[in-house]
């Protein structure tokens, strides 16, 4: 398996080599460093939104 399957959540700016290795970022509740890279953003602090967007 590669990091291609892997799914990260993250926040801050010390994300960034995490968020570019996975195959599905998640910016939440993220500065705008880490959200311009997500491929998914999530503003409100509710992590149940994450589940519907798992492969």
């Amino acid at each position: 398996m590669t990091l291609d399957y892997c799914v990260v959540v993250g926040d801050g700016a010390n994300d960034l080599d995490m968020f570019k290795s996975a195959g599905l970022s998640i910016a939440f509740n993220a500065n705008s460093i880490l959200k311009d890279v997500a491929d998914i953003v999530i503003t409100q602090k509710n992590l149940g939104l994450i589940i519907p967007l798992l492969p």
